[in-house]
């Protein structure tokens, strides 16, 4: 995994295992745990890495901050306004696939997954949230599936 730092200096996924349970947590909490492609390539690696694990009971994906993944990077978007329409539509693609491969990664584990969420899981982030086995939300978390506004089917199903 390539080390991404946020604001603070410190990497963009946390990552534990420790008594069975395996931890990722998204760091990007000035970003609203916005899921960059790097920050999911790295969040895909860091699961891939427990499939096999045979110490690993349970895995629990949670964020620092007050959004769980208000989802993807808008930054990154707004870079496509300088593409072509043709090279636009390939990232768009490209990103969209992307997202439904997380939501089949944490579906497919051998170990359960647990999303704990707060705040916005909206997007990419509704898609993680519906995709784990067990979600505990809190009362104030928004989960949407805003990627409609977008012209993006849910899961990156495309």
């Amino acid at each position: 995994m390539t080390e991404h730092l946020n604001e603070a200096g410190e990497p963009w996924l946390l990552t534990s295992v420790e008594d069975g349970v395996a931890c990722a947590t998204l760091n990007r909490p000035e970003a609203r745990n916005a899921l960059a492609l790097e920050l999911r390539l790295d969040l895909m690696a860091f699961l891939e890495s427990l499939r096999t694990r045979n110490d690993v009971r349970v895995v629990l994906i949670q964020a620092a901050g007050k959004s769980f993944i208000a989802g993807g990077d808008i930054k990154v978007f707004a870079r496509g306004l300088e593409m072509s329409s043709e090279d636009r539509s390939t990232d768009m693609k490209m990103r969209a696939t992307g997202a439904g491969r997380l939501s089949e990664l944490i579906q497919t584990l051998p170990q359960p997954v647990i999303v704990a969420a707060r705040g916005f899981a909206v997007g990419v982030g509704a898609s993680v949230v519906f995709a784990a086995d067990l979600a505990m939300v809190s009362e104030n978390t928004k989960v949407g599936l805003t990627h409609v506004t977008l012209g993006i089917s849910p899961d990156g199903a495309g």
